[in-house]
C-alpha cells in the first residue's frame, strides 16, 4: 500500500470516526458533493462535514482500498462508505492516532472565529524546529499564552449565554474556561462534571505552563529547555481539543 499524504491520512481518520458515532441502524455512507473549491463530504447520518477536500484525496483512498465508492453520480458526486480495511488504517484506537486527531483539529478544522488562535499555535509550533536558546523559547510560550487568551475568548461569546457574560481582562483565561464549564454542567452527568472539574485545573496548569516558559521561569540549577517549549505547545493544543470536543457544535474529535 502507497503511503498516505497527511492530508489523506486526516481525511480517512474523519471518515472513520463518524462511522464510529453513527447510531446502531443507520446508514453508514458518506456523499461528496463537488464544487469549484473542491468536495464537501457529509454523513448520511451524524453529523460529519468536512469542506474542501479534494477529490483526488478520495480517488487514492479508494484506489487503496479505504473508502468504496457505491455511486458515482452526475457533476461529480459520489457516495462511497469506509472499508473494514479502511477503519483499521486510520488506527483510532492507538494513541499517536488519538493525539495526532486532536492536534490536527485544532490546526485545520476549528471554524472562523477561532482563526487567531489556530494562527498562533501554528507559529509557535513552527518555531519548534529551530529554537535554540531562552529567547526563543520565551517566544513559542507567549505564543501558546496569546492562543489561549483568543481561543478563551471566543469559546467564552459562543458558549455564554450574553446575559451572563460579562467584561474580563484579557489574560483571565481560567475565569471564562470556568463560566463555560458552568454553563455546560446542566446538562451533564456526575462524571462528566468531575471531569470538567478535572479539566479547569488542567487548562490551568497549562496556562502557567506558558506563563513559565514565556518569562523563562527555572527552578534553581535547571534553565529553560526545547523539552520545556515543546511541553508547552503540546499540551496547549490538547487542552484546546479537549474543550472543543465538549461543544456540539465544533463536531471535533471526541465530541
Amino acid at each position: 500500500m502507497a503511503e498516505l499524504t497527511p492530508d489523506q491520512l486526516e481525511l480517512l481518520q474523519g471518515l472513520a470516526d463518524a462511522v464510529r458515532r453513527v447510531p446502531k441502524g443507520q446508514p453508514k455512507e458518506f456523499l461528496a458533493s463537488s464544487d469549484q473549491e473542491g468536495s464537501e463530504v457529509l454523513a448520511l447520518a451524524g453529523h460529519y462535514r468536512h469542506h474542501g477536500v479534494s477529490p483526488s484525496d478520495l480517488e487514492e483512498l479508494a484506489d487503496q482500498g479505504l473508502v468504496r465508492i457505491t455511486e458515482r453520480r452526475r457533476y461529480g458526486d459520489l457516495l462511497f462508505s469506509v472499508t473494514n480495511r479502511g477503519m483499521q488504517v486510520a488506527g483510532l484506537g492507538s494513541p499517536a492516532a488519538l493525539v495526532e486527531r486532536r492536534v490536527r483539529f485544532v490546526q485545520d478544522r476549528l471554524p472562523e472565529p477561532y482563526r487567531l488562535a489556530q494562527d498562533l499555535m501554528d507559529q509557535a509550533a513552527s518555531r519548534l524546529s529551530d529554537a535554540h536558546d531562552e529567547h526563543d523559547y520565551s517566544e513559542i510560550g507567549h505564543k501558546c499564552r496569546e492562543a489561549m487568551q483568543e481561543f478563551a475568548e471566543q469559546l467564552y461569546q459562543q458558549v455564554v449565554p450574553a446575559s451572563q457574560q460579562r467584561t474580563l481582562p484579557k489574560d483571565k483565561t481560567v475565569d471564562r474556561t470556568r463560566a463555560v464549564l458552568e454553563t455546560w454542567k446542566p446538562e451533564a452527568g456526575d462524571t462528566t462534571v468531575a471531569l470538567l472539574d478535572a479539566l479547569l485545573v488542567y487548562w490551568g496548569a497549562v496556562s502557567d505552563l506558558g506563563h513559565k516558559v514565556e518569562h523563562r521561569s527555572q527552578k534553581a540549577g535547571r534553565p529553560l529547555t526545547l523539552q520545556d517549549a515543546e511541553r508547552a505547545v503540546l499540551y496547549t493544543y490538547l487542552v484546546m481539543a479537549e474543550l472543543a470536543g465538549l461543544d456540539p457544535s465544533l463536531d471535533a474529535p471526541g465530541s
